[in-house]
C-alpha cells in the first residue's frame, strides 16, 4: 500500500523531521506517529538488513535511543531478536528497553543508543591500537560467550553488527538472525545474511555452531588490526569475471557472481590474506586469527573464553601500534615514526 501525499505530510508534521518517508510500509509510519508523542524522531539508519531503524530523543526517558521496526509475521512468527536480547543482561550486549507488535507483520523494540556507531564507523575515524583492536574483540567475545551460554548463536556477527558505546566499549548491537540451539545439540541451519562473513561450513552443509560464530570474530579482529578486507564486489573477481559482470543487465545475476566468487575464497580458506596485516603484527598474533578462521570448524577455538584467553597473553607481550590517517606509525609511548613507501 503507497502512502498518500496527505498522509506523508501528516506524519511529518507529527515527526517534526525531514526525514523521506516513501518505500515504508503504512503500519510503520502510522507507529512513528504514535511514537512522536513521546520521542522526538530525527534520524534514519538505511544499514539495518533486518528493518528499519530511527534514532531520537525519549523525552520520558530523557535519554537518545534507537528504535528497530522488524518483520515478524513470517513462518516462524517469532519475536527472536527482542527477545534475545531482553533475556541477557550483559555489558557487551545491546540493551531493550520495551517492545511491541504493531500488526501481523511488524513490530519495533527500543533500545539503547550507541553514539560511536558501529564497528565500521569507528574504524574510519579512530586509530585503533593493536592493544585497542585486543580489548575489543575480547569484549565482543565476552558479549557473546553469554550468548552462547544461554543457549543461542548469533550467525551473522560482523562490524556493521558490532556498536561501540559512549565508553568505546563493544556491543552486540544485531540478533535479526539468531537462533538457539535444541537441547543436547550444538548447531543449527545456517544464516542467509553477510556472505562476506559466511563461514566456510555455511556453505558445504549448511549448518552453523558455536565455532562459527568465533569465525566471524576472527574476521573482525583481522580488520581491526589492519587486515585488508574489501566491500568492494569488484574486488573479488577475475579479469574474465569483471568482463560477465558488465555484460549482465539484472542486479541480481550481478549478485549472484560476486557472491559466487566469494563463496569460492571461503570455502577454499582464502578469503583473508594474513600477509596484508600490517609488519608489526607478529606471528602470535597471526596464529590467534588463522586459528579463530580455520577453515575446519573443529581446529578452530573450542570457546569464546579460550580465544580471550590467548588475546589476553599476547596483549601482555605485544606492542601497542597503530596507523593513523596521516600515514604515521605511532607508539603507546608517544613516540611517532614515519612510514616509507619503497
Amino acid at each position: 500500500m503507497r502512502l498518500s501525499k496527505q498522509h506523508i505530510v501528516h506524519i511529518k508534521r507529527m515527526l517534526s523531521t525531514t526525514i523521506d518517508l516513501h518505500g515504508l510500509p503504512v503500519a510503520i509510519t502510522d507507529s512513528l506517529a504514535h511514537l512522536a508523542i513521546n520521542i522526538d524522531i530525527d534520524r534514519f539508519s538505511n544499514k539495518g538488513a533486518n528493518g528499519y531503524l530511527f534514532f531520537g530523543i525519549h523525552r520520558i526517558l530523557n535519554r537518545r535511543i534507537a528504535v528497530k521496526y522488524y518483520y515478524w509475521g513470517g513462518k516462524d512468527h517469532c519475536h527472536a531478536e527482542p527477545a534475545t536480547l531482553a533475556s541477557i543482561k550483559h555489558n557487551n550486549i545491546l540493551t531493550i528497553y520495551s517492545a511491541e507488535s504493531i500488526d501481523d507483520e511488524w513490530a519495533y523494540f527500543i533500545a539503547e543508543f550507541c553514539k560511536n556507531g558501529d564497528l565500521d564507523d569507528y574504524r574510519s575515524r579512530t586509530a585503533i591500537g593493536t592493544k585497542d583492536a585486543f580489548q575489543i574483540t575480547s569484549g565482543i567475545l565476552s558479549g557473546l560467550s553469554a550468548l552462547h551460554s544461554s543457549g543461542f548463536i548469533h550467525r551473522d556477527l560482523k562490524p556493521q553488527n558490532i556498536l561501540i558505546d559512549d565508553k568505546k566499549q563493544p556491543v552486540i548491537g544485531d540478533f535479526g538472525s539468531v537462533k538457539s540451539v535444541p537441547q543436547g545439540d550444538c548447531l543449527i541451519s545456517e544464516s542467509g545474511h553477510s556472505i562476506l562473513y559466511r563461514p566456510p561450513e555455511a556453505f558445504g552443509s549448511f549448518r552453523y555452531s558455536y565455532r562459527s560464530d568465533i569465525y566471524q570474530v576472527g574476521i573482525a579482529l583481522f580488520q581491526l588490526l589492519g587486515g585488508q578486507l574489501s566491500y568492494i564486489d569488484l574486488d573479488y573477481l577475475s579479469a574474465k569475471e569483471k568482463a560477465v559482470y558488465h555484460d549482465l543487465d539484472d542486479e541480481c545475476d550481478k549478485q549472484l557472481l560476486v557472491d559466487k566468487a566469494i563463496e569460492k575464497l571461503i570455502v577454499k580458506g582464502k578469503l583473508i590474506d594474513l600477509e596484508s596485516l600490517p609488519c608489526w603484527i607478529d606471528k602470535k598474533v597471526k596464529s590467534i586469527i588463522k586459528k579463530a578462521t580455520h577453515l575446519y570448524e573443529e581446529k578452530r577455538y573450542s570457546s569464546c573464553t579460550e580465544m580471550m584467553i590467548d588475546l589476553s597473553k599476547v596483549r601482555k607481550t605485544t606492542h601497542d601500534w597503530c596507523l593513523d590517517a596521516s600515514g604515521s606509525l605511532i607508539l603507546s609511548s608517544s613516540t611517532m615514526y614515519r612510514v616509507r613507501r619503497e
